[in-house]
């Protein structure tokens, strides 16, 4: 599971499983969209959040991927909060269907 899904698990789950108020605190800590997320972006790359800025949304993205041409690229960051330009998340994705896994690009 992502932490995205997981993420989306917990919130689904506050009140039932889990307790509202400690979901809340969470989620504060980890932001909706948690480091380690795949995600399409407007640029048509896809890659992984790495940090989260300030206000807990994603900041820093490692693009690995290109979504239309289906094929891997040389891993870059780029950093939606200044570098980035018009480039914003387009959605959230899950790397097992292309067959990515974040672990792969942790150290390059």
């Amino acid at each position: 599971m992502s932490p995205a899904q997981a993420c989306k698990k917990i919130l689904d789950e506050s009140g039932l499983a889990f307790d509202q108020d400690l979901v809340k605190r969470f989620v504060q800590c980890v932001g909706r969209i948690p480091i380690g997320t795949c995600v399409e972006l407007s640029n048509g790359r896809i890659g992984f959040v790495i940090t989260l800025n300030s206000g807990l949304m994603p900041k820093v993205i490692r693009q690995v991927y290109l979504a239309k041409q289906k094929s891997g690229i040389t891993p870059q960051d780029i950093d939606l909060g200044s570098t980035a330009g018009d480039v914003k998340i387009k959605k959230i994705i899950d790397a097992q269907v292309i067959n990515i896994k974040m672990e792969d690009y942790l150290f390059v």
